[in-house]
């Protein structure tokens, strides 16, 4: 039991007197006093790699600074778009060092990924928790789907918003979603039954994008009950065998 306790302590130990050392030699580094700039290149020791394992070693448990960052950029997303996502904002926004940043993402196209992973993932959270309230209910599983497409989320509608001139930049920043219908798909038979089931899925997606982009077909007093309409549909094919 005391050798359990006290491991970690002297690993702390050392790893707080070998960030000051390091913390010392960066400050020697800027004001050009440890070695000359060929050196400097030539070591690899640039900044932002020094910053890197200075962060590493000041950390004793899981991180939750990467949570930290990710919170921040979101917000930055929501508020002003990708494109005024850079390494200045975040540390103003996330309160982490440019080096804690760069530390748990390598670029900036790593954190995008990293934000839209995430979303993804409370995407599949929520419709999990739908699903789980419907209950057992025929078609419980494309209702879930329906409504989560269908219940207005400003707050996602603006992450929507802030993310598209990213995406359309660098489209592999949605790989993560592409594999996700990928293996969805790979999952389903393709019978009469799944491409009606298909239809609505695609249906309830198609709701959700025209309303963004303010094309909306449907009037807002008929709007319930096409809803209504997609869930009666859901339960009734999913019926069928």
């Amino acid at each position: 039991m005391t050798r359990r306790i006290a491991a970690p302590v002297e690993e702390s130990n050392k790893g707080v007197r070998l960030r000051g050392h390091l913390q010392s030699f960066v400050r020697r580094l800027r004001i050009g006093q440890a070695m000359n700039p060929k050196g400097l290149h030539s070591l690899s020791l640039q900044p932002v790699y020094l910053q890197n394992v200075l962060y590493s070693y000041s950390m004793t448990r899981p991180p939750k600074a990467r949570d930290q960052v990710l919170d921040a950029a979101e917000r930055i997303v929501k508020e002003r778009g990708a494109a005024k996502l850079t390494y200045e904002e975040l540390v103003r926004e996330s309160g982490v060092s440019r080096g804690g940043i760069t530390y748990h993402f390598g670029s900036k196209e790593a954190l995008l990924r990293a934000l839209v992973e995430r979303d993804l993932a409370n995407s599949c959270a929520a419709e999990a928790c739908m699903r789980s309230r419907i209950g057992l209910d025929s078609g419980a599983e494309l209702i879930a789907l329906i409504r989560m497409w269908a219940t207005p989320d400003p707050e996602r509608r603006r992450f929507t918003a802030g993310m598209l001139s990213a995406v359309a930049h660098d489209p592999s920043l949605l790989d993560p979603i592409r594999r996700h219908h990928q293996q969805a798909s790979e999952n389903r038979d393709w019978t009469p039954a799944a491409i009606q089931r298909a239809i609505l899925r695609l249906a309830a997606e198609g709701l959700f994008w025209s309303e963004f982009f303010g094309c909306g077909e449907v009037p807002v007093e008929h709007r319930e009950h096409l809803v209504e309409r997609m869930e009666a549909l859901a339960r009734q094919w999913s019926a069928d065998p």
